[in-house]
């Protein structure tokens, strides 16, 4: 089997949500945790989280378990910066790497799973989320892809890559994705 690296994003420091959005509580819990939870259930993966805004913070509340944090240096220029970083960091160490964002709360193992399973098929491909006539994250980039996540900067994550190759794709649908919290306002969505 092709090793394969999860990372959660995590690094920014939730200016439009006014504050520290990974600690938000749903359900009694941090959102960051909910989706540490789920991703830990993956036992296929390595599971890595990337922070940068508040680490000390963020890392005083969570628990970890198995995941190891990345430090994401260039964090305040943005997910592009964060998805730069982190690639350079895992690109000799893996040949697929999955990324999903801590503030998709809904997300669960079992939608993530037939993903996998899919690039595990076909390493070669790129995987990603499918919602409301859109796709974005969650998504799988194999090797092949690493250079142009090495290019990102800015403010601007993943999705330019994915639009391009849009025809190249294997897509899954994942209505839960669509939810990520930005504002306070988000959390009102969820049916905790």
């Amino acid at each position: 089997m092709n090793k394969l690296s999860l990372v959660i994003l995590a690094a920014g420091e939730s200016r439009r949500f006014g504050k520290t959005k990974q600690l938000a509580e749903i359900g009694g819990r941090h959102m960051l945790q909910r989706v540490i939870d789920q991703c830990q259930e993956i036992k296929s993966v390595d599971l890595y989280v990337a922070l940068g805004a508040n680490s000390n913070q963020i890392q005083a509340q969570i628990e970890f378990g198995e995941a190891r944090v990345l430090f994401s240096p260039n964090w305040s220029d943005g997910i592009g910066a964060t998805l730069a970083s982190v690639t350079a960091e895992l690109s000799d160490l893996y040949e697929g790497l999955m990324f999903v964002a801590g503030d998709q709360p809904l997300l669960a193992e079992s939608q993530l799973n037939p993903m996998i399973t899919g690039w595990q098929e076909n390493t070669g491909s790129i995987c990603c989320a499918k919602y409301d006539n859109t796709i974005g994250i969650p998504a799988i980039f194999p090797r092949k892809m690493f250079a142009e996540l090495k290019e990102l900067k800015g403010d601007s994550g993943a999705k330019k890559i994915l639009l391009k190759v849009r025809n190249e794709l294997q897509t899954f649908f994942i209505p839960e994705a669509k939810i990520d919290i930005d504002h306070p306002d988000d959390l009102k969505k969820l049916d905790d």
